[in-house]
């Protein structure tokens, strides 16, 4: 008996995959394998728990994708298929491209420490910069006390304190609250409006009180694709060396810092397209 709810036909023979990106060829196996085990299942039912669109799920699955997916989109794909929320054990789960992409790609936009917890509501929740500030800040060993929070966001940051306690993503622990992870990520889409906010923590005036107290910078210039990479490639070398000592055991402290990076075009246009002329 033919389930009506079955939304895509899955052919005997698969068509030609060699043309498809090695992560959108091995993404299409998960699906096809998952809609397999799971014969009622709809792609317009996976689209609403997952947060990606229904016709590029079905484009995944029919292998008419040419071009890759954001790494934000597979992870919240992962996560609905796996169940799983640590990055590193969904990157363990799917070994290969999908893999290597995740953590090559991702790694580095979770924030804390080795733990890379990234549940699914928490984009819902922090979809506001006063609570994603006062998460972050809670994200921290050292978590932040409601004075701390008064004294930086008013009465307003004591509100957004309390709505985040009621939903049980901060605990608190004597005086101070504390998230319930260790480190996080949230979706790509956010990133320049936490980007922006934790930027309005930058001091110029405090600048040289004592040696590196602070650090900021901006410069651009025009170059080619292969010094762009190149950039790029030094940068993110760079925040792995300063991530991986900011999480030691042995650095935690009183002070917290925060490090913010980004490597792009002065355009509309990626490097990529521009580079396309």
């Amino acid at each position: 008996m033919i389930h009506p709810t079955v939304e895509v036909e899955i052919p005997r023979a698969l068509p030609d995959t060699e043309t498809q990106h090695p992560v959108l060829a091995q993404l299409r196996k998960v699906l096809r394998e998952h809609m397999r085990i799971n014969p009622r299942l709809t792609l317009n039912g996976m689209s609403k728990k997952c947060s990606v669109s229904e016709p590029t799920l079905r484009r995944i699955v029919k292998g008419q994708v040419k071009t890759l997916i954001t790494a934000n989109t597979l992870l919240e794909l992962l996560i609905y298929l796996s169940k799983e929320t640590d990055l590193k054990k969904i990157i363990a789960r799917y070994p290969g491209p999908i893999g290597e992409y995740l953590a090559d790609h991702l790694d580095m936009t979770v924030e804390g420490g080795p733990e890379h917890k990234v549940p699914e509501h928490l984009n819902q929740v922090l979809n506001d910069p006063t609570k994603y500030l006062i998460f972050k800040m809670a994200a921290n060993s050292c978590g932040v006390s409601a004075d701390e929070i008064r004294e930086m966001f008013g009465m307003h940051g004591l509100a957004r304190l309390g709505e985040l306690e009621r939903l049980e993503v901060l605990v608190k622990n004597d005086d101070r609250y504390f998230a319930d992870m260790g480190s996080f990520a949230l979706s790509h889409d956010l990133f320049v409006q936490n980007f922006k906010a934790t930027a309005e923590f930058i001091k110029p005036d405090k600048l040289g009180q004592i040696p590196y107290n602070n650090l900021f910078i901006n410069f651009s210039r025009s170059v080619n694709l292969s010094v762009y990479q190149e950039v790029a490639k030094i940068q993110k070398e760079a925040l792995k060396k300063c991530l991986k000592l900011i999480s030691a055991d042995s650095s935690k402290g009183p002070i917290p810092m925060f490090v913010l990076a980004a490597v792009d075009t002065l355009s509309h246009k990626s490097a990529a397209e521009i580079d396309e002329k």
